[in-house]
């Protein structure tokens, strides 16, 4: 009884000196195999105690736990437990959408050195365990007490906390099940953020759709903005261009756009997260021209002015009944804009003595302002500008006598007035065998050899429609 009391002292000191990795002597040792090596090395004695320690020392100690050996009397070894991992509670999980949210007590290293910790995942149905978060090769490296599984699989599923200290391992109780519904999953990408308006298609749109089954989702996938949609896609296709090049309203800030898959018989519908799309405004410019190029003062109203808008990619304005003003000089009119193919356009009119008559030509000009899709044009000047001519006057005074059976030949001069000029009688008759040039305002012929001196008005008027008149007297002898 002294020796065995003095072995128990020995052996109780020994234990509670600082072992470094749980080893004495350099490795480690399966308790029970040392036990079995005892009653060769010690005497019988000394291992019927030995081994009622060791038995002891195995039912008190938790499982798995770590083990040092150390000499035993009479040259042998004995195993002592000196720690052990614990993993405490049992993770719980919550599901939203395609995601299990996990979450744990995390497990506290026993002693100096790194603590690895990972999570598996069983099937319920058919007991596969699977890695959830982590693994042997990688465990959790930042946060030990939560993860979330991504894409999840249909089915029931439980989770257990695996952790590794050293060369033991503890995995905790199953959390309680948790069941994964069908579920999808959209996602949306465009090869350009940026495109013009009236240029969508120039954007393709790629989507697909990621589900918890191994049957592919069916359908279609809108793409849109707002309640504008971009354009479809009809499942398994991926890709897609705007169907209307002006289905997306420009704007200062990218429109936020979506893809929506509709759903089947088998699986719900979802939404992908916004992909941002900027539309700038089209580019435009403006041509205005002038019809006649001429007119008389007081006839301004006889000249078109007509406004045609042209946008960069040849869509229509968007919404018409835009204002543009037309300027000539210190006049001008305005112009409501109707939507045309390829942009818009109008005409406007001077009134009458908009302005005085000048001798050379006044410049045309106008500027489209521009919309929420459509930027403002270059000024534009209409080629060769407006004339406003004088009206027409007559300035011959009188005519040159003629006489019987002689020819006779005179013209009559006139200023101002817009070409070409119309020659007339307005009254009375030209002497026998005379006659008025229409065109040219000549008095010619051979004058009747019975004429006698006649008195008589003439008439001119110009192409807006300014007439002038003189009255003259030839005399014949």
């Amino acid at each position: 009884m002294l020796r065995l009391t003095a072995l128990r002292a020995t052996l109780t000191a020994q234990a509670t000196r600082p072992i470094s990795d749980g080893v004495v002597r350099g490795h480690r040792h399966d308790p029970a195999r040392q036990l079995k090596a005892w009653p060769r090395r010690v005497r019988p004695w000394k291992a019927a105690a030995l081994a009622m320690f060791g038995a002891a020392a195995l039912t008190m100690t938790p499982s798995p736990a770590a083990w040092a050996f150390m000499p035993g009397g009479g040259g042998g070894q004995i195993g002592v437990p000196v720690s052990s991992i614990q993993v405490s509670g049992v993770p719980t999980a919550s599901q939203a959408g395609s995601t299990i949210a996990l979450a744990w007590t995390p497990p506290v290293a026993p002693g100096p050195g790194p603590l690895a910790v990972w999570l598996t995942s069983t099937d319920v149905a058919s007991q596969v365990v699977t890695m959830a978060c982590g693994s042997p090769e990688a465990p959790l490296a930042s946060d030990t007490s939560a993860c979330a599984v991504g894409s999840a699989s249909e089915g029931t599923f439980v989770f257990h906390v695996v952790a590794h200290f050293r060369t033991w391992t503890m995995t905790s109780a199953s959390s309680a099940p948790i069941t994964v519904m069908p579920w999808t999953t959209t996602s949306l990408a465009v090869d350009r953020s940026t495109v013009t308006y009236g240029n969508e298609q120039a954007a393709t749109w790629t989507s697909s759709v990621g589900s918890s089954g191994v049957i592919p989702p069916t359908g279609t996938v809108a793409i849109s903005s707002a309640d504008a949609v971009v354009c479809t896609i009809l499942l398994p296709d991926t890709m897609c261009t705007a169907d209307d090049p002006v289905g997306l309203s420009a704007s200062a800030d990218p429109r936020s756009v979506v893809a929506t898959y509709t759903g089947d018989n088998i699986y719900p519908g979802s939404m992908s997260a916004s992909v941002g799309m900027l539309v700038e405004r089209d580019s435009t410019s403006v041509v205005v021209e002038v019809a006649p190029a001429a007119v008389t003062y007081g006839f301004e109203q006889t000249a078109v002015l007509s406004v045609t808008v042209l946008t960069g990619f040849g869509e229509d304005l968007p919404f018409g009944g835009e204002q543009m003003t037309v300027e000539l000089g210190a006049a001008s009119c305005g112009i409501t804009v109707t939507p045309n193919v390829g942009g818009g356009g109008s005409a406007c009119f001077l009134g009458p003595s908009a302005l005085p008559a000048s001798l050379t030509p006044y410049s045309v000009t106008t500027t489209y302002l521009g919309d929420i899709d459509l930027a403002p044009s270059e000024q534009a000047t209409a080629v060769g500008g407006l004339l406003i001519n004088a009206p027409p006057s007559i300035t011959t005074v009188s005519l040159p006598p003629g006489t019987r059976s002689q020819a006779y030949s005179t013209t009559l001069a006139v200023t101002g007035g817009t070409s070409p000029l119309t020659w007339a009688l307005a009254s009375g008759t030209l002497p026998t065998g005379l006659a008025l040039g229409p065109t040219t305002g000549r008095i010619s012929g051979t004058i009747g050899s019975s004429a006698t001196t006649k008195s008589f008005s003439v008439r001119v008027a110009d192409a807006s429609g300014a007439v002038a008149t003189h009255s003259y007297t030839l005399s014949v002898g």
